[in-house]
């Protein structure tokens, strides 16, 4: 059970993990426009097939950035999870979810770490694709409570586990009077050890931006939007008793079953109360919950520093209840 708060957590929010290049685009801006002289240059030795139509927007006077980008990108998160509809159950019984009304959670938390490696793509002038893979490391907090007639049991748990995943996604961009306009979405999966296959999660962010050019030929792009996550809601798995429930808990679920409040509890919960007590060194339990991010939409507010056409600094943060950090370097050619 423990653990299992951290399986959902770093399935989950690790994608969120994961972003799209910058845009550059340029449309209705003449401050970033291509001189006559600087077209012809960059025309003469023209051969690249990516971007598609590329050549006919240098023309126009478009400085389009090198088609392939590989980066490593740096993702720190802090966010809340809500965690409902919980069932428990042992051995091959099914699940009860009626457990939903006796373990309560309030204030889970998780922090998430994760680097990861992405090749993206200029496949149009406006749209770039992209391909990722990583691995990322997650600590969650979670503190239930086990609600029993006239016995309220409080505790608090932290996991920390490591997952890998992998993933692709697009980005679109329009260009709006001097600014631009890009919308990315992105699909990965996680692979945990305590799931039977990935856990899927969909990331879409929004980005309204205007990018300056410098006088020594140098860029910097500014933005601000917002960012959604969406992930399987529905989580199902086992663990080992000893790694989901403290020795204080097993202590005094055992000196409650010596109390007549729990003579008068269904028979299914004084089993399954008495075979977790009995079986806490060895048995696994099963579980299952439905979870959520606790804001689905967050603020985010970034800055990119072209050092050359080929050397690309961005660093991103997310405000307003799920707090995070990116850093990412690109190098393009």
């Amino acid at each position: 059970m423990r653990r299992s708060y951290s399986t959902l957590t770093l399935g989950v929010v690790l994608l969120l993990l994961i972003f799209s290049t910058t845009v550059y685009s340029q449309a209705n801006n003449p401050d970033l426009s291509l001189t006559q002289a600087e077209r012809d240059s960059i025309l003469k030795d023209y051969d690249q097939i990516f971007p598609i139509w590329g050549r006919k927007v240098i023309e126009k006077g478009f400085d389009l950035p090198y088609p392939y980008g590989a980066n490593v990108i740096y993702f720190y998160m802090n966010q809340g999870i809500n965690l409902g509809n919980f069932g428990l159950s042992m051995g091959g019984d099914p699940l009860n979810h009626e457990w939903s009304n006796v373990l309560k959670f309030k204030d889970t938390k998780t922090i998430v770490n994760t680097v990861n490696a992405r090749f993206d793509l200029w496949l149009f002038p406006f749209l770039n694709i992209y391909g990722l893979a990583g691995k990322g490391w997650s600590t969650t907090t979670v503190h239930p409570t086990i609600t029993l007639p006239n016995k309220e049991i409080p505790f608090t748990s932290e996991v920390s586990q490591s997952g890998l995943y992998y993933g692709f996604g697009f980005t679109g961009a329009v260009g709006i009077k001097k600014n631009w306009l890009s919308l990315d979405i992105n699909w990965t999966w996680t692979d945990l050890e305590l799931l039977d296959k990935p856990v899927p999660a969909r990331v879409l962010g929004i980005r309204y931006g205007r990018t300056f050019k410098f006088k020594t030929g140098k860029r910097m792009a500014v933005w601000l939007g917002a960012m959604h996550q969406k992930f399987q809601t529905e989580t199902n798995g086992s663990i080992f008793l000893k790694d989901a429930l403290p020795g204080d808990v097993i202590d005094e679920l055992e000196e409650y079953m010596n109390t007549p409040e729990y003579g008068s509890l269904p028979q299914w919960k004084q089993e399954l109360i008495r075979r977790v007590v009995e079986g806490w060194e060895t048995a696994k339990i099963n579980y299952g919950m439905d979870k959520g991010p606790e804001a689905p939409w967050n603020l985010i507010i970034g800055l990119n520093y072209e050092h050359t056409k080929h050397w690309q600094f961005r660093v991103e943060g997310g405000l307003i209840v799920r707090y995070s950090l990116l850093l990412n370097i690109n190098y393009r050619f």
